[in-house]
């Protein structure tokens, strides 16, 4: 069994969004928001893998809140 923790950043580098539609007062467009989540791996026996996977953004401003999780299962020959 493997446990693994994830961190990615998310970094927007341009952005046109505010020039044709500025967004409404008092708000700012996101330019950086990080992804946090867990992974879990499991071998119930020799060369088959379950996965299963849960992931979260934070310091998400402006974008909807995303949650996402994952399942596969994997084989190796």
């Amino acid at each position: 069994m493997t446990i693994s923790g994830i961190f990615n950043w998310t970094q927007v580098l341009h952005d046109n969004s505010g020039v044709f539609a500025p967004p409404p007062a008092g708000t700012t467009n996101d330019k950086g928001w990080g992804t946090l989540g867990l992974n879990f791996s499991y071998a119930p026996v020799e060369r088959w893998e379950i996965t299963y996977g849960a992931t979260y953004d934070v310091f998400n401003k402006n974008y909807e809140e995303t949650f996402a999780v994952t399942v596969g299962a994997g084989y190796a020959f």
